[in-house]
């Protein structure tokens, strides 16, 4: 058998990224029917690092932690994604899905299989968007602007003649 510098089907050993993969993923990574399991314990040390290289508010990366080890432990498959969200509250979603799609994205980014990742952050709930409830009468808005437009000219100091004598 003729080898040439191309990766063979036959030899599992022949490509040394694949090596490097393997034993990166093998520590957290395992198999089940529906694809690989993630098993979020086990790789929290690498995503801190991670997350510190991306250079994220502190107190952003301790909430998104906080939130993940509260919740994730492993996911077998996409049912499981929606089985941690299921419980919880509005806030505690929004939290948590920054914290699981930015898992998704370390992954992603140590060659991890995308179509598979993909289909786990259809699984992650968006951020329901709605609008306020305190919406102001009109007289209520003209008073503010009114408040608003006097501030102003109060601040602008010598400024304030040219205003009124328009």
């Amino acid at each position: 058998m003729v080898r040439t510098s191309a990766c063979h089907a036959d030899d599992p050993g022949s490509n040394p990224g694949d090596r490097t993969k393997q034993s990166f993923f093998q520590g957290f990574l395992g198999r089940s029917q529906d694809g690989p399991v993630i098993d979020y314990p086990a790789l929290r040390t690498d995503f801190v690092a991670f997350l510190e290289s991306k250079r994220f508010n502190r107190r952003y990366v301790k909430c998104m932690l906080s939130y993940l080890d509260r919740y994730v432990t492993v996911i077998r498959r996409p049912m499981d994604v929606v089985r941690v969200f299921s419980d919880l509250t509005v806030g505690q979603q929004h939290n948590l899905s920054r914290g699981l799609r930015n898992v998704f994205n370390f992954l992603e980014a140590m060659g991890f299989n995308k179509d598979y990742l993909d289909v786990l952050r259809k699984n992650v709930p968006k951020d329901e968007v709605g609008f306020d409830l305190k919406i102001p009468s009109p007289e209520h808005a003209c008073i503010f602007w009114h408040r608003t437009y006097f501030h102003h000219l109060f601040i602008s100091g010598p400024r304030l003649f040219s205003h009124v004598t328009r």
